[in-house]
Formats: structure tokens, sequence, C-alpha cells
């Protein structure tokens, strides 16, 4: 068993059912399943989804992705006090507000995994960081 923190565009792609990343995610989705892997989040990336819905004004659609990250197929992490100075860190050597925020959020929850399709996250080698891999990864 696993904790994986997905990156914000992993959900998105998902539920938008994106053309190209869906049916990987999807795939990754059933493995983790499958093992028992904890899918790990933080409320900014809920607020990150929701904000698809609540530009259209779909309020079904926001209500049941407020459904699916309430669910036990869910892992709601907290930014915390302690994640600061790894936010902090993040910041200065140019990472952008959220992904510091959720690459602090993980590191600080002890994740196993940070999933994302962002090529520059994939760098970081930050000490204390949990792997950092992209969907094109050969892990699932």
């Amino acid at each position: 068993m696993r904790r994986i923190y997905w990156d914000t565009m992993l959900y998105i792609y998902w539920f938008e059912n994106h053309a190209r990343y869906a049916a990987r995610i999807e795939e990754i989705y059933k493995t983790m399943r499958s093992r028992g892997d904890i899918l790990c989040c933080s409320p900014l990336i809920l607020g990150e989804v929701l904000a698809g819905p609540a530009a259209t004004g779909d309020v079904d659609a926001g209500e049941t992705l407020k459904s699916f990250f309430r669910s036990a197929e869910v892992s709601m992490l907290l930014f915390s006090e302690d994640a600061a100075p790894t936010f902090a860190d993040l910041r200065a050597s140019g990472i952008k507000a959220p992904d510091a925020m959720n690459l602090a959020t993980a590191a600080h929850s002890k994740v196993d995994l940070f999933l994302t399709n962002d090529k520059r996250l994939h760098k970081i080698t930050q000490s204390g960081m949990p792997f950092i891999a992209t969907l094109e990864t050969d892990l699932f």
C-alpha cells in the first residue's frame, strides 16, 4: 500500500475525459485501487477542480466532484505550518505557488509518490521530497 499524491491536472484530465490522458489516468487509478494504494490530494486541488464547474455554472458536476473528494476514495491532506519552510524553499527556487504548496503538503505528509504531468516538477531533487513521476513513468 502506497500513498500517492496526484497533481491537479491529473484530476482535471480524468474528470474532463481528456482525449490524450484520461485513459492512462483511469488505468493508474484502477491499478492503485487493486493494490490498495491511497489516493491523496489537498483542498487546493479540490478548489482547482471545482473551478471548471463553477465557471460554467454546472452545479451537478460540482456536487459530484465534491462527493468524490469527500469519499473514502481520497485522503485529503492539509498544508501545515511545518510544511511552510519547504514551500518557501520551493518558491525561492522558482516553483509556482500552487505547485510548491502541493509538493510541500505531499512531502510533509510523507506520501510515497507525487504523480504529475508537469515535466518541470519531475526534475525537483530537493531533500525531503517524495519520489516524483510523470504519467509516462512505467510504475503502473
